[in-house]
């Protein structure tokens, strides 16, 4: 019976250290030191399985059926719960350290697809500026006195047609002054127009009293000059009034 319980004892002294180990896995951080506790506590693992698997095959059926058999099964059924729980323990963390470790394989070819992409967008301008810059090293001689004289053509052809903006201005601003200048000629010629008959009703007012009086050819030759002499001073009066209005 104490070969059964040396056997127990040393399984519930490797399961309080493999459970320290656990704890030692759980906290660190470093990777080789992590893979060291693996190796420790896989050996343990198996080291427990071992004398778990001696104490039901080889050593619990040949005791004798009694409280103390009942009570080493029961620490034994304790113990391997304890057992289970660690393994269980052991295998959450090992799958959280995958999941960590395959999110991070996801992020860095996620970066690399992007570093790829960055540096096909970079080859692609570098390509389109090595033609441009291609394109234009092989432009000769030639080419370059003929570029040269279309932009001095371009050149001539906007001064020209600054110019040609410039005489259509000036001639908008003449026939504008024309137009001005014919409206006061209009208006200065409705003036002669209504001056005039007044004199012509003078003229034949005379010619009536010539006429109707029978004076002599002197005494009328000195009154149409008179009607002559006031048409004549009538129109100098207008044509004067104009030259004020044109001034």
């Amino acid at each position: 019976m104490s070969n059964h319980k040396e056997v127990l004892d040393k399984a519930s002294l490797e399961l309080r250290e493999v459970y320290i180990v656990i704890k030692k896995y759980f906290y660190t951080s470093d990777d080789r030191q992590q893979v060291q506790y693996e190796d420790i506590i896989d050996e343990l693992f198996n080291q427990i399985e071992l004398k778990f698997s001696m104490i039901e095959s080889q050593l619990l059926p040949t005791l004798p059926t009694n409280n103390e058999k009942n009570n080493f099964e029961f620490e034994l059924y304790k113990s391997t719960e304890r057992y289970n729980d660690l393994r269980s323990m052991y295998r959450s963390k090992k799958i959280d350290e995958k999941v960590k470790y395959l999110e991070t394989l996801y992020l860095k070819s996620f970066d690399n697809s992007e570093l790829q992409l960055d540096d096909s967008k970079e080859s692609e301008e570098s390509s389109r500026m090595d033609e441009t810059k291609n394109r234009y090293t092989s432009i000769d001689d030639a080419q370059l006195e003929e570029l040269s004289a279309q932009e001095k053509l371009l050149q001539q052809n906007s001064i020209l047609t600054d110019k040609l903006q410039n005489v259509n201005a000036l001639m908008k601003s003449t026939l504008l002054a024309g137009e001005i200048n014919l409206s006061e000629l209009e208006l200065s010629t409705n003036s002669l127009s209504s001056s005039i008959p007044v004199s012509l009703s003078s003229m034949a007012m005379a010619t009536t009293i010539i006429s109707s009086s029978c004076i002599e050819s002197s005494t009328i030759t000195s009154m149409a000059s008179m009607a002559t002499e006031i048409t004549t001073e009538a129109v100098t009066e207008i044509l004067h009034q104009i030259r004020k209005d044109e001034l």
